[in-house]
């Protein structure tokens, strides 16, 4: 065996009572790791590499590293070269740990690093909901409420409406609510339960059609005519007609004509309109004047030998393409006294087609 250089050998005198067994127990060696490398044989042995700066001990096979930490002032630590490959060091005054490795050298931990986070941290984009959306940061705002804010919300309403990737069915939303006034209609095609809003559209829908096939209108204020002939619309007694639509009116007129002036009317319509009219006129005690009538446009003429106090008054309209009013027009018959229309008064329209 060739005797590593830095131990006592046989071949020098005086030295031959640091005899084998004491080199193996323990005794370090200093060397290459090739010459190191080359001592396996002598179990428990403790060496250095002089050249990777490793602590070795032979388990009497092969060289076991102990890893042993260098200790020193930071300023004494290895310099980033080869030539320290392997060595670690504990700087004592700032407490870091450093250590070389293929000419590098790595700060292992330091106690006044502080790591962030924030960098190393995944944003866990794949997690995010869609209304998550802030071009600074990826999240949607909260008020203080907790509720997301308006303007994070992403701008989806274009998928709603008609054609829209998920398009809301207005005809099947649920309606809960038990209407008082109407009732809800299934007919609609689109409908399927008698709670969807399309059956409360249609039950709504029934009433107002039955609400514009009739009209009322009031007279609000008494109408006087003083010794006039003459006939004039009246202030209140009219209605709309549209073209081609036909209607039936009821006139119910509290009055009070002097016997002397008696009365007269006319319902006056658009161009192009026909129609019938049919009156009726009471006294306080019985009926002054029976199957008095005519075409509408015609004045008809009511005569009585006391004071008139009620006319009732049935026309039936047809009219043509031209839009218009249905009119009551009234004068005294002969000049005589006052003569006139009570608040009260009504106009009543039904419309047949």
């Amino acid at each position: 065996m060739v005797a590593p250089s830095g131990f006592w050998d046989t071949g020098v005198a005086g030295e031959e009572e640091f005899s084998q067994d004491l080199m193996n127990a323990c005794v370090a060696q200093i060397g290459t790791k090739v010459a190191i490398d080359a001592l396996t044989d002598r179990a428990g042995m403790f060496s250095f590499s002089s050249d990777d700066h490793r602590f070795w001990r032979s388990d009497g096979a092969a060289q076991i590293n102990l890893g042993i930490i260098e200790f020193g002032v930071d300023a004494a630590k290895p310099a980033a070269s080869a030539a320290n490959n392997g060595r670690v060091f504990f700087a004592t005054d700032t407490l870091t740990l450093y250590v070389v490795d293929s000419g590098t050298q790595y700060l292992v931990s330091d106690q006044n690093v502080v790591v962030d986070h924030v960098a190393l941290a995944d944003a866990h984009t794949q997690y995010q909901k869609e209304s998550e959306k802030n071009a600074a940061n990826g999240y949607a705002g909260l008020d203080a409420g907790a509720l997301v804010l308006q303007s994070d919300l992403p701008d989806h309403a274009s998928r709603h409406p008609r054609g829209g990737a998920d398009e809301i069915d207005g005809d099947v939303i649920d309606i809960d609510f038990t209407p008082t006034v109407y009732v809800p209609d299934t007919a609609p095609a689109e409908v399927t339960d008698v709670n969807e809003l399309t059956a409360h559209l249609k039950g709504i829908d029934n009433l107002l059609a039955d609400v514009v096939a009739q009209k009322v209108v009031f007279k609000t204020a008494i109408e006087t005519l003083t010794t006039d002939i003459v006939l004039q619309n009246d202030d209140h007694l009219f209605l709309a007609i549209a073209a081609d639509e036909d209607w039936a009116y009821t006139f119910n007129l509290q009055m009070n004509s002097p016997t002397a002036a008696d009365f007269k009317l006319r319902i006056t319509v658009p161009s192009g309109a026909s129609g019938i009219v049919d009156v009726l006129a009471w006294s306080l005690t019985k009926l002054e004047d029976a199957n008095v009538g005519g075409a509408v446009g015609d004045t008809v003429i009511l005569l009585s030998t006391v004071i008139m106090r009620f006319i009732l008054v049935k026309v039936t309209v047809e009219n043509g393409a031209t839009p218009g009013n249905v009119q009551l027009q009234w004068a005294q018959n002969s000049s005589s006294g006052s003569t006139s229309v009570h608040q009260g008064s009504s106009m009543i329209g039904h419309k047949l087609n």
